[in-house]
């Protein structure tokens, strides 16, 4: 068990997530997105990372660069 003692920002990060998914489900080809992680056990706090996963309908390296391109900008 991971004894954590940072302040928990969920919230914060929930909003984050949000936006972020909002913004790829604009990509045409995007076929999903699934959060995983801190964001879906409830915790996370200074020293955690949005971790996420996108699914494409066919493989796009310009729709994955701009993806990518999107997470190093938040």
């Amino acid at each position: 068990m991971l004894n954590v003692k940072g302040k928990n920002q969920i919230r914060k990060f929930r909003r984050v997530a949000e936006g972020l998914a909002s913004k790829i489900a604009s990509y045409e080809g995007v076929a999903g997105i699934v959060f995983i992680g801190g964001l879906v056990r409830g915790f996370v706090d200074k020293f955690s990372d949005l971790d996420i996963i996108v699914f494409l309908s066919k493989r796009d390296e310009h729709v994955r660069k701009q993806i990518s391109d999107l997470g190093m900008n938040e």
